[in-house]
């Protein structure tokens, strides 16, 4: 392989015309991909409609000009003279709102002649090959010619150009777009960009697309000519139109499958009124595996509700001074969820609370009444000895043990999923389905204390030590909620038989599974399935 030396416009248009086409339309669409961003330097500075609309339908036409040049170095065959034309002229109006000398001019020129490169491909004449060559060199100087952006794009061509040698046009166009990394001026204009756009104008799909093509990689055939074949007119109602029109076309990704063998917070079952209810389960059935063990748990149960009970009557009565209503309202919650009987009460939504008052107890136990904290170490051993009858506790707690908190749990898709359970209730859901997702979904309190309560004590009750541990608060109660609704939509897949026959329950399942969908995902990668 001859070594390369590709520094400047004529050295590129040299090695390009030995090159075939799709090497110099995907150069070209790559080029000025690198500075789109850069178009953000024309938003306008002062807001009115009118100029919002002339900037969108700008950005729209540049996007269109690289998403045409990258499918003709895929995809050719659906890119035909007429289209090319088209999003040619549409990229060289866009030239009007860029202010002069600016770097958006650089984002203008460089999708100029990417349009231009893929009009020359898809010509197919004698000396296509030599135009597009010309046009791709164009759209590297104009890319260039951006100050900030000189060295990187240069660098990035070269590269390209060595690659393309290596694995050809249709490969390297799924290459990331940066092979050293996005530089920092391009990460800025690129978020600069989104913020001058209107989100309410479906432009998800183009900074889908375009983060994409900075991490490289595709979505395959059809997901991608989408993009390049909006019809012109569309196009002509503007930027708005053909994004809406845009999402209204990319095929639909297969929603992803519930996860098997999570443990949750609740067990779900379809009843005989062809509703999906709450039922008993593993958590709120407790396992004796000695002939003795019944009757210890019995015990242990009743002391458990009683001391819990009268602490918290005595933190009513404010019996206890310098106690925060956190202690309280986690102590009236977890004796609501303490089992009263087997397949009674929710022993998880109780271990939840436990652990929220062993938080709360850990970092204000240099300012508690000693009273007070003996009385709740003494509860929170009861609750560890009575854990001992549910072993589905320890595999949630090795589940959480093992999560992998790499990203927040996506709350807007649980309040999504949420929605659709509450707007489907009693219809569909037993009115115990949200009433749990509420319960799940409460937020732990706040455990850090003030800088003038942080102070020591000389003979501090400190909690109990837990023979599972202590598991971060963040990811066991992001793991309770994911699996909830992970749990629910396995349930609701499944359909009951009369359930499946009333109108309108295929509609509402798909959007407890569409709304779920993210909640899933997420679960996937906490778990590394």
């Amino acid at each position: 392989m001859t070594d390369l030396r590709i520094a400047d416009r004529k050295s590129l248009e040299t090695w390009l015309r030995g090159q075939g086409r799709e090497v110099a339309v995907v150069t070209a669409a790559r080029a000025a991909l690198r500075v789109l961003p850069l178009f953000a330097g024309a938003a306008p500075k002062l807001a009115s409609a009118e100029a919002a609309r002339q900037f969108a339908d700008g950005t729209g036409a540049l996007f269109r000009a690289t998403a045409l040049a990258r499918v003709a170095s895929k995809y050719p065959t659906h890119v035909d003279t007429n289209a090319a034309l088209a999003a040619a002229n549409a990229a060289h109006k866009a030239g009007n709102f860029a202010a002069s000398e600016s770097v958006a001019d650089a984002a203008v020129l460089a999708a100029n002649a990417a349009a231009d490169a893929a009009v020359a491909f898809a010509a197919n004449a004698a000396d296509a090959t030599s135009f597009a060559a010309n046009a791709a060199a164009n759209a590297a100087a104009s890319a260039a010619s951006a100050s900030a952006a000189a060295a990187a794009i240069w660098d990035s061509i070269m590269a390209d150009a060595t690659r393309a040698q290596a694995i050809g046009a249709a490969a390297l166009a799924d290459a990331p777009l940066w092979p050293d990394g996005t530089p920092d001026w391009a990460s800025d204009a690129w978020t600069a960009l989104r913020s001058a756009l209107r989100s309410a104008n479906h432009w998800g799909v183009w900074f889908d697309w375009y983060e994409k093509r900075l991490r490289g990689g595709s979505r395959g055939e059809a997901y991608e000519v989408v993009f390049a074949v909006v019809p012109p007119e569309v196009w002509d109602d503007g930027a708005a139109a053909a994004n809406e029109w845009i999402r209204e076309h990319l095929p639909k990704p297969p929603l992803p499958k519930p996860l098997d063998n999570l443990p949750s917070a609740f067990t779900y079952a379809w009843n005989a009124s062809g509703k999906i209810a709450v039922v008993a389960g593993p958590q709120n059935t407790p396992v004796f595996p000695y002939p003795t063990s019944e009757a210890d748990h019995r015990a242990l149960l009743e002391a458990v509700r009683r001391a819990t009970e009268r602490l918290i009557a005595d933190l009513r009565a404010r019996k206890f001074d310098n106690v925060r209503g956190d202690f309280l309202e986690a102590l009236e919650r977890y004796v609501g969820d303490l089992p009263t009987a087997p397949g009674v009460g929710n022993f998880v939504l109780a271990d939840m609370e436990a652990l929220n008052l062993r938080a709360l107890f850990e970092a204000e136990a240099n300012i508690l009444p000693n009273g007070f904290a003996t009385r709740l170490k003494t509860l929170l051993q009861f609750h560890i000895a009575l854990r001992a009858n549910y072993p589905e506790m320890e595999r949630v707690y090795a589940a959480v043990g093992k999560g992998r908190l790499e990203q927040p749990l996506p709350m807007d898709a649980v309040a999504a999923a949420t929605k659709v359970v509450a707007d489907n209730t009693p219809r569909f859901f037993e009115p115990e389905v949200i009433d749990g997702f509420g319960a799940v979904e409460r937020a732990p309190p706040i455990v850090e204390l003030a800088p003038e309560d942080r102070r020591g004590a000389a003979a501090a009750v400190l909690p109990p030590p837990d023979p599972l541990g202590s598991p971060e608060r963040e990811k066991s109660h992001s793991f309770i909620i994911a699996s909830a609704v992970n749990s629910l939509t396995k349930i609701a897949l499944r359909g009951g038989d009369a359930a499946t026959a009333i109108e309108g329950w295929g509609k509402v399942l798909h959007r407890l599974h569409e709304a779920a969908g993210p909640v899933i995902e997420w679960l996937r990668g906490f778990v590394g399935s």
